[in-house]
């Protein structure tokens, strides 16, 4: 008599589970990682923005805080821009500038969205 030999081509269920949950492991991890990533680069270019803020802000008050009326130069505001008196401290570094009034002027560009 001839024996009739089964061949089994197919996975069995448990051999299923186990794909199935490396597959989701692997997924898991990988978004994970991703996200990391995204809080990473957004937390440096936050911190980089507010640090820039705080610091235009901090030069905009030592330029207010040194300014007073003077007829050479008037005080001019408009629209985007903002140009006023002050007393100007350059830095020891370059020879032949020293401490004096000055015209300061702040002005908003539209194209790059950016201060001055």
């Amino acid at each position: 008599m001839w024996k009739t030999i089964r061949v089994s081509s197919s996975f069995t269920l448990i051999e299923i589970i186990i794909g199935v949950s490396l597959f989701s492991l692997i997924g898991i991890i990988l978004l994970s990682t991703f996200n990391s990533g995204l809080k990473v680069w957004d937390k440096i270019f936050r911190e980089k923005s507010e640090e820039d803020i705080f610091i235009f802000f901090e030069k905009f008050y030592r330029d207010l805080r040194d300014t007073f009326s003077y007829q050479m130069i008037n005080f001019l505001g408009e629209k985007d821009s903002l140009k006023f008196p002050a007393l100007i401290f350059t830095k020891s570094s370059f020879p032949g500038l020293k401490e004096g009034v000055g015209e300061v002027k702040y002005y908003w560009d539209k194209k790059e969205k950016k201060d001055f």
